[in-house]
């Protein structure tokens, strides 16, 4: 398996995504549908919500993050170290009480 690239991570381009929420891609493969970056949720007074279109997988970094499930009811509280595994098709909010920084793999494209 060879090393396709390294990927400068101290300073990635988040995109405003409004409600508190920033969003970038750092590795993306369109060939492959796969992409990997960062996920940064501030406090904000209305949640990001947010629809999958694909499966994606997040691990909260520092921070908390809280994301609910509005046909459930469900509000998950995700710490510094926890995995959070979001499936296609999911309609989820997410805010924090602070801030939390988040990485993410998902089985996408890049987002344009």
């Amino acid at each position: 398996m060879a090393l396709i690239a390294l990927v400068d991570t101290k300073d990635p381009k988040l995109a405003d995504l409004g409600n508190g929420a920033f969003l970038g891609d750092v590795a993306a493969s369109n060939d492959n549908a796969l992409s990997a970056g960062f996920y940064v949720q501030h406090k904000s007074e209305k949640p990001l919500v947010y629809t999958y279109t694909y499966d994606e997988l997040k691990i909260v970094l520092e921070g908390e993050l809280h994301v609910s499930e509005p046909s459930s009811g469900t509000t998950i509280v995700a710490k510094a170290g926890d995995v959070l595994n979001i499936s296609n098709g999911a309609t989820l909010e997410f805010n924090s009480p602070s801030t939390a920084r988040i990485f993410y793999g998902a089985k996408r494209a890049r987002l344009e």
